[in-house]
């Protein structure tokens, strides 16, 4: 697979300490820093990032993946787009990778808007493979278009990344940096990433506003990583943060949408949630037990990774489809017309449906 690599490299910049001056001083600091999902005898992959991954406080804390390089870069034929989640004025819509063409023709500004612009991620295929158990999909990513073994969320897909010159706001961060990287600028080669992409759901509305708390890490993320200006401005301007509505109906419909959806925070995040609890005590049993003589035979995808049970997940996603979204969305914004709980109420927020 073009995006698997040898695994000797080591990284020569750094998204992944918690400071810049701590990540320019050696590669060897990076390589004493391991987190539980490290494996010197994995094959790597790029990881390209354009949400809250970029933030390092999630991807490398909440996460506990720290990458072995990392690239700012665009991805021409893509676009970001906030499609529409399923717990309305909470978590209204997370961020989302699309193909140009597969906005609608109705979107105003489809041939205009940027391309998507992130931060590709070298990391091993297990902190891969942690990071999907982690996203929406929950390891199950591959099986996004198929039929029978769909469950919904994101899809996993190959994509052309293109390295271009990061922008940091902090003057001492950005000198220090792009002097590691700028050889590397200077001649920009593309390469293949794999990333998340798709629509969410059955209604497949896009153009969402997200929760304030997840604009910020968005933000955050994308001026730390020094994705440049113009973008970073686009990101706050095009796509605000949710406001929720402050009147009765609101909170009625917010109630409503949290009973309805208990199901699926008890089963389907709560299998998630003891999965991750139980891949991590995994991995740091394996990294204890690890001898200098470990063997060097290539790992099977998900493999000794434990994902919830299959069947939990795909009668999870006829109840999100089915109930949540076909019935109780349907009649709450459509019929009922109650305060719209993904998008601003705003003439701005109508003008981009």
């Amino acid at each position: 697979m073009p995006v698997f690599m040898n695994g000797d490299k080591i990284s020569n910049g750094d998204h992944c300490d918690d400071t810049a001056s701590s990540s320019i001083k050696t590669t060897t600091s990076i390589e004493t820093e391991q987190t539980i999902f490290d494996d010197d005898n994995e094959d790597l992959v790029w990881y390209f990032s354009y949400g809250s991954n970029m933030n390092p406080e999630v991807f490398e804390k909440k996460r506990g993946i720290k990458c072995r390089d990392f690239k700012v870069c665009k991805v021409p034929g893509y676009v970001l787009t906030f499609a529409e989640a399923i717990l309305p004025y909470i978590e209204p819509a997370f961020c989302t990778c699309l193909k140009r063409s597969a906005l609608p023709d109705s979107c105003s500004d489809k041939d205009t808007r940027p391309d998507i612009h992130g931060v590709a991620f070298l990391i091993n295929k297990l902190q891969y493979e942690h990071m999907l158990l982690t996203e929406g999909g929950w390891g199950y990513q591959e099986y996004r278009t198929d039929p029978f073994w769909n469950i919904g969320h994101y899809g996993e897909e190959e994509i052309e990344c293109v390295p271009i010159q990061p922008e940091y706001s902090n003057n001492n961060c950005s000198s220090s940096i792009t002097n590691t990287t700028s050889q590397e600028t200077e001649t920009p080669t593309s390469f293949k990433a794999l990333t998340l992409v798709g629509f969410f759901g059955v209604r497949q509305h896009y153009e969402g506003n997200a929760s304030k708390r997840y604009c910020d890490l968005v933000n955050i993320g994308a001026e730390a990583s020094g994705l440049p200006t113009a973008y970073r401005e686009y990101l706050k301007e095009r796509h605000p943060a949710f406001e929720p509505p402050r009147c009765r109906w609101s909170l009625f419909a917010k109630l409503i949408f949290m009973f309805m959806a208990f199901p699926i925070f008890f089963f389907e995040i709560g299998s998630l949630q003891l999965c991750i609890s139980l891949n991590n005590r995994k991995m740091k049993r394996r990294k204890q037990k690890k001898s200098a003589s470990a063997t060097t035979k290539r790992r099977q995808r998900f493999e000794d990774v434990l994902r919830p049970p299959w069947i939990v997940l795909k009668i999870c996603f006829f109840y999100r489809t089915m109930v949540l979204e076909r019935v109780v969305s349907t009649l709450l914004f459509d019929w009922c017309k109650f305060p719209n709980g993904f998008r601003n109420n705003t003439a701005d927020s109508k003008k981009w449906q």
